[in-house]
């Protein structure tokens, strides 16, 4: 005979269930809602191949970058990075070995890295793609390889005659092409294929 306390038994089962499918379904959901869009244009490339990140590897990029890093870079590379550089457009873009080489050996990662100003990609001629650790936004940035090689002054030839003027982080972001507003812009921008870089030429027009 079934009793009262067999239905009370099998209601709570039922319940029990219930409660950890809709804990799965909700972690599954977190884990997709997460993926911001840096991550979504990293993972979209075809043939890339990543490596898991260790708890090392993130404490190198907080040490270089004065645990000031955009979040959805962050939380980007946390999870994994790209086990070599990749190529996209006119970018290129590295993982956090080749980061922390860049901002600390190559120019102009190295001469701009003092100002707050962090190399995360470069173009295909060497410039440094960065951003802005001064700007709670963390605008980015196209710094030229030409015009900052030199850790003392930049050195500008336009309207027939040499401009020189002290290597400051004023006078970097004067003479920087903005590729836009903020990371996250940035993000969607790439993950959108509406990412670009500007010639030299192009960066001093307004100078």
């Amino acid at each position: 005979m079934i009793t009262d306390a067999f239905f009370m038994f099998r209601k709570q089962i039922i319940c029990y269930i219930q409660k950890v499918v809709l804990g799965a379904i909700n972690v599954f959901c977190k884990g997709v809602a997460m993926k911001n869009d840096y991550n979504k244009f990293l993972e979209g490339l075809e043939g890339i191949e990543f490596v898991k990140t260790s708890e090392e590897d993130i404490a190198r990029l907080k040490e270089l970058f004065s645990d000031k890093i955009p979040e959805i870079l962050l939380e980007t590379y946390a999870e994994h990075v790209p086990a070599d550089d990749i190529e996209f457009g006119d970018f290129v873009f590295y993982g956090i070995d080749r980061i922390i080489e860049e901002n600390s050996d190559y120019v102009p990662g190295a001469n701009i890295h003092p100002f707050g100003l962090f190399t995360f990609a470069s173009t295909f001629d060497g410039d440094s793609i960065c951003f802005d650790s001064n700007n709670s936004a963390y605008p980015v940035y196209q710094c030229s390889h030409e015009l900052l090689g030199d850790e003392d002054e930049i050195s500008i030839y336009k309207g027939g005659k040499f401009h020189d003027m002290p290597f400051t982080y004023e006078n970097v972001i004067k003479v920087s092409a903005c590729l836009a507003d903020s990371f996250e812009d940035f993000a969607t921008d790439l993950l959108n294929d509406d990412a670009g870089t500007y010639s030299v030429t192009e960066m001093l027009e307004d100078f």
